[in-house]
């Protein structure tokens, strides 16, 4: 999976699959809406429980959201903490429900991904317009229960100055499985005049030993990352998500040290 910067709302390469007897409809079904993937959750009796949504909305989403794979015209938009689950767990967009009240439903190859994922992630009754930014009203909620994980701490302090894990930078880092470093960008800056700016380059030392490795581009999404750091994550099986420099920590913060492989770029 590759996410690219770019526009306000981050574009992926994941896509859902399609029940067959849906994917010849959906686009009339949508008429012209865009469709949103989320999801809700809510504590019952200490447990929290929950599903995967999918509702056709008259305007895209803003803050939050990646927009995936379109289907047959349609667009399609998710919650950007739902990528990795959506991605792994192998997805199926399906008619649910009763003949008289047939709705959008998301079925999972491995549905064992989703107990992982509210396991890790509580919820409180809290409207996900305070998450999404934006004002929006939604069934989801997307607030982590104190103390349910020992997430990693990373944003931006400001143009060219990074905090992760209480410590300030002022130069890119890479963390590798929770522990940072600073990036060291030397073996790539004999591509900086084809670029206009220093690349990431796969002579670099990578982070390669997770399943995915989250990049964040820089303040404006103006990291370049060369065609050979793709193919290199494709040989290792690791799916590369790119997106600007905030966006990116926030997925870092919601992930625990071990499960981190990050390089962020402080700059533009």
């Amino acid at each position: 999976m590759t996410v690219h910067a770019g526009s306000a709302v981050p574009r992926s390469q994941i896509g859902l699959g399609v029940e067959p007897t849906l994917r010849g409809s959906l686009a009339e079904l949508a008429s012209g809406r865009v469709l949103v993937i989320d999801y809700f959750a809510s504590r019952r009796c200490s447990i929290v429980i929950g599903d995967l949504t999918g509702d056709f909305e008259d305007a895209p989403p803003a803050k939050g959201y990646v927009e995936l794979a379109s289907i047959e015209g349609v667009r399609v938009f998710t919650e950007s903490r739902l990528l990795a689950l959506l991605g792994d767990a192998g997805s199926t967009l399906r008619l649910g429900g009763a003949p008289f009240a047939r709705h959008l439903a998301i079925d999972l190859d491995r549905p064992e991904r989703w107990i992982d994922f509210l396991e890790r992630r509580g919820c409180s009754p809290e409207s996900v317009a305070s998450a999404r930014g934006d004002g929006r009203q939604g069934n989801a909620v997307d607030h982590r229960l104190g103390g349910d994980i020992d997430a990693m701490k990373a944003h931006v302090v400001g143009f060219g100055e990074i905090e992760v894990e209480g410590k300030r930078y002022e130069a890119d880092v890479v963390i590798e499985r929770g522990e940072v470093r600073r990036r060291h960008k030397k073996l790539s800056k004999p591509y900086r005049d084809r670029f206009g700016h220093t690349p990431l380059s796969a002579k670099e030392s990578i982070p390669w030993g997770g399943p995915r490795l989250i990049v964040g581009t820089g303040a404006d999404g103006r990291l370049p990352i060369m065609a050979e750091v793709y193919k290199e994550a494709a040989r290792q099986n690791v799916e590369i998500v790119a997106l600007p420099t905030g966006a990116a920590c926030r997925l870092v913060a919601d992930l625990e040290p071990g499960e981190v492989n990050a390089v962020l770029h402080v700059t533009c």
